[in-house]
């Protein structure tokens, strides 16, 4: 009976931590979505921009993964300092 409630014990762990980590990517994925909109803005605002931007697929896999990487890094950053006992 113990053996079955510590193994319940693991997979609820388990599915939280994948939680945590789908938490942590989502508020990264939108750190940077907007920051990529003010800079945007922002280049749109100051230089003429060639709207011809031809992109390879091998580029855009290596930057999608660069993407969940970074945007799993900020979100937990973020949450870590949101959480943290400053005093």
């Amino acid at each position: 009976m113990y053996d079955f409630l510590i193994s319940i014990k693991d997979q609820f762990n388990f599915y939280a931590n994948i939680i945590k980590f789908f938490v942590y990517f989502c508020v990264g994925a939108i750190l940077l979505y907007l920051a990529r909109l003010v800079f945007t803005i922002v280049r749109t605002l100051l230089f003429k921009i060639n709207k011809e931007l031809i992109v390879d697929k091998i580029k855009v896999i290596i930057s999608l993964f660069i993407f969940i990487a970074v945007a799993i890094l900020i979100g937990w950053a973020i949450i870590s300092i949101l959480t943290s006992n400053l005093f």
